[in-house]
């Protein structure tokens, strides 16, 4: 209810305190509002990522980004971790990726994406994006001006 902005922000502070992680956030994204779905698909990527950085990363220092690109807005979570090999994740195993597969599906169900970039010893980057708009909200938009 209080934008993607100020809802990140609160969650990385959160984060920050209660696992005593440096984090860094940063956002270009204007302060009006996106579509609901696409602010609880951003918060919930980021509040996953984040779980995955306390939980296996023992990182140092963790980046969170939103940013507008184009006809995009995305979401980097970057930590400075121990990484991993992503092709050794089985993404449908449940010790292991049912986090990842959740954010793939959150962001595919919203004709987005999810890209995660990792490398023993070099920490892991999750990048997720979205379309600024969708066929349907631009339909929608159209309808409500004229």
């Amino acid at each position: 209810d209080i934008g993607l902005n100020a809802a990140v922000e609160w969650l990385v502070g959160q984060f920050s305190v209660f696992n005593g992680i440096p984090v860094s956030f940063n956002s270009e994204i204007s302060a009006s509002r996106l579509a609901p779905e696409k602010e609880l698909v951003f918060y919930r990527i980021c509040q996953e990522a984040l779980n995955n950085v306390s939980k296996h990363a023992s990182a140092t220092h963790v980046n969170v980004d939103l940013k507008e690109s184009g006809d995009k807005i995305t979401l980097t979570i970057r930590d400075n971790g121990c990484g991993f090999n992503p092709g050794q994740i089985d993404i449908k195993d449940k010790h292991w990726g049912m986090g990842l597969l959740g954010m793939n599906e959150r962001a595919a169900a919203l004709s987005g994406n999810v890209t995660i970039e990792s490398e023993l010893g070099t920490g892991t980057t999750i990048l997720a994006a979205l379309p600024k708009t969708s066929a349907e909200e631009d339909s929608w938009k159209t309808f409500a001006l004229s």
